[in-house]
C-alpha cells in the first residue's frame, strides 16, 4: 500500500488521503487491526492454552465499524472465538427492537459466537431508568438469537435493582 503523501499540515494529509484513497485507507487500517489480533491470538493459543478469546465490537453498521474503527469482521472471525458487541441500548436512545437489528448484521458477517453486553440499567443517574419490560425485551432479544451464545450484564450490580435479576432468572429457567 505504497502512497506518497504530500507534505503539508496532519490536517490537510488526512484530508487528502480521504479524499484520493479513501479505500485503501479503510483497508490499511481494517488490516492493522486484524494483524494485531492474528499476533495477540497466537500470543492466547502459544500461553493460555485452550483459552478463547473474545473481541469487543461497536455496535456500527458495517461500513462504520471500519471506516471509523478498522473492526471487520469477515476478517477478524479466523482470529477470534466470539464478538461481544456492546449494545448499551438505552444510552445510545435505542428501543430494544435495535438490539436484534444489530444482531442479524453481525451474525451475517462471521460465523463465531456472539456474547453481547447489554445494558442492565442506565450508566448515569441524569438518565431515566428504563422499566423491567423493556429489560425484559433485550433478554428476549438477545438470548432467543440465534448467533447469540450467552449474553453479559452491563452493570452486573445493577442486576439486584429494579427486579432485573429476577427477570434474567425467570427466563433462563424457562
Amino acid at each position: 500500500m505504497n502512497v506518497e503523501i504530500p507534505v503539508g499540515a496532519t490536517r490537510q494529509q488526512a484530508d487528502w488521503i480521504l479524499r484520493t484513497h479513501r479505500d485503501k485507507w479503510i483497508d490499511f487500517k481494517c488490516w492493522i487491526i486484524t494483524d494485531f489480533v492474528a499476533q495477540a491470538k497466537t500470543v492466547v493459543d502459544t500461553y493460555l492454552q485452550g483459552k478463547p478469546l473474545g473481541l469487543d465490537i461497536v455496535p456500527a453498521r458495517s461500513p462504520q465499524r471500519e471506516h471509523l474503527l478498522g473492526q471487520r469482521l469477515n476478517a477478524l472471525s479466523p482470529h477470534a472465538d466470539c464478538f461481544s458487541p456492546m449494545l448499551y441500548h438505552h444510552v445510545l436512545g435505542f428501543s430494544p427492537g435495535w438490539l436484534r437489528e444489530i444482531l442479524d448484521e453481525l451474525a451475517a458477517q462471521t460465523d463465531r459466537p456472539l456474547v453481547p453486553f447489554v445494558q442492565v440499567d442506565p450508566f448515569s443517574s441524569n438518565s431515566a431508568p428504563f422499566s423491567v419490560r423493556e429489560w425484559e425485551q433485550v433478554l428476549n432479544a438477545v438470548l432467543s438469537h440465534g448467533g447469540c451464545a450467552g449474553l453479559i450484564a452491563f452493570t452486573g450490580n445493577m442486576l439486584h435493582a429494579h427486579g432485573r435479576g429476577r427477570s434474567l432468572e425467570k427466563l433462563l429457567r424457562r
